[in-house]
């Protein structure tokens, strides 16, 4: 590639492969794929979680072409020329989102992520489990086969599951019958009342808050009344997750029975999901694009054999309730579309390659990658193309955020149509 004297004008990005438990395995899995394309190693017989692209100090990318040293420091030594002049003269000194490619084969923790002032409490008391002070807004784009659960049931749901299984009403009442708070909540909670919260938390507190064993005699009970009660091929929807959940964390794990608490949703290839603070959720299944701010803060309470705080999950949850809202891209452009999100670290864009495409006032830094085929990337000012490469599928790309005071655009193109996703930093930053 050919670059100006001090700077290149794009950077192709070595990044770390996260081999958690719930990834997926075998030559079908997304991320060997990607990896195999993009001619870097990779065992089809490890499970492949997450890809991360970004700067977090837990796995920052790698530049090759800066002698492969890593994202944050190169940012920390030039921001004018990552971040761009604008940033870089507000004190911005590091990247604030961070991007990801997941592939998971089995169910993620109940789990959910604090807002700044819990994130920097929970930091200062407990570094080793909560490693930084920031909060993690998410976006999660479905690429293939997404299901979640996601933010509480609207509260008649739930009173109708408490209502018709007996072993789930004994694990959220002192008694096993309906408790006195409900009267409250029949008396004016609505979905996001102030009622309908309290009456969730009690019930759901108490759940979490179950000993094994308690939660061991449910299991079993509800395991056989479910089995004798409908076919296979009948199960009604908790039930058949339920089931799979047991089958996956055993009998013990209050998780469990969170199926009857949290809304079950399946997204379809671009469809996505924002999660905001406080808000619980587990992703079950898929192959996900995920941005969020650059944290790794999750507060867990079940379906993991990592560390878990009930308490504080069971404490810093909102507890509205209903169905939760999908996220489309919204044109901005010809070929270009962004999701829409209340996150000020970061903005996500699709772009389709069904034709060439020009990228111009690039002014913050970005990531680019293609998942299903690779592109063309070419670097021009208004006289020439001065700097060019194929990016194979699945090869994350940086865009120096000082391209548009450069006087330099990004063009596009690539032999068959397909999609590219690109990360970047809102405007409102």
């Amino acid at each position: 590639m050919r670059h100006d004297l001090k700077h290149f004008h794009f950077y192709e990005l070595e990044c770390e492969t996260m081999a958690y438990d719930w990834g997926r395995s075998g030559p079908e899995a997304l991320l060997h794929q990607l990896a195999v394309a993009r001619g870097a190693a990779s065992k089809a017989e490890t499970p492949a979680a997450e890809l991360w692209m970004g700067a977090h100090p837990k796995a920052p990318a790698r530049l090759p072409q800066r002698q492969a040293r890593s994202l944050a420091d190169l940012i920390a030594e030039d921001p004018v020329h990552f971040l761009g002049p604008e940033l870089s003269q507000r004190g911005v000194t590091s990247l604030p989102f961070l991007f990801k490619v997941l592939d998971a084969a089995e169910p993620l923790s109940i789990q959910a992520h604090p807002d700044k002032a819990l994130a920097e409490l929970l930091h200062a008391r407990d570094p080793a489990n909560y490693p930084d002070d920031n909060h993690k807004p998410e976006l999660a784009i479905c690429l293939n086969g997404m299901t979640a659960l996601c933010g509480f049931r609207p509260v008649r749901e739930i009173e109708e599951f408490l209502r018709t299984r007996p072993e789930l009403r004994g694990l959220t009442s002192a008694s096993g019958a309906i408790y006195e708070g409900d009267r409250a909540y029949r008396a004016g909670g609505e979905d996001g009342s102030p009622a309908a919260r309290a009456w969730i938390k009690e019930r759901y507190g108490r759940l979490m808050r179950s000993s094994p064993h308690e939660i061991q005699e449910a299991v079993r009970s509800l395991r056989l009344r479910v089995e004798t009660l409908w076919e296979e091929s009948e199960l009604p929807e908790a039930e058949r997750l339920f089931l799979r959940l047991v089958r996956r964390f055993g009998e013990r794990d209050p998780g469990l029975f969170c199926v009857y608490f949290l809304n079950y949703i399946e997204l379809a290839p671009g469809e996505a999901l924002f999660l905001g603070p406080n808000e619980p959720h587990a992703y079950l299944s898929g192959a996900i694009l995920e941005c969020m701010a650059a944290s790794d803060n999750v507060v867990r309470a079940g379906l993991t054999t990592k560390f878990v705080d009930v308490e504080t999950l069971v404490e810093m949850l909102h507890y509205g309730s209903g169905r939760p809202r999908s996220l489309h891209p919204e044109p901005i452009a010809q070929g270009v579309s962004r999701y829409r999100t209340p996150a000020r670290e970061f903005e996500v864009r699709r772009l389709d390659l069904s034709q060439p495409l020009r990228l111009a006032g690039v002014s913050r830094p970005a990531i680019l990658i293609g998942l299903d085929d690779g592109f063309r990337l070419e670097a021009a000012d208004a006289d020439a193309v001065l700097d060019g490469a194929d990016v194979p599928r699945g090869a994350p790309v940086l865009l120096p955020g000082d391209l548009a005071s450069r006087g330099l655009e990004v063009r596009l193109s690539a032999r068959q149509p397909h999609t590219l996703y690109l990360a970047t930093i809102s405007p409102e930053f």
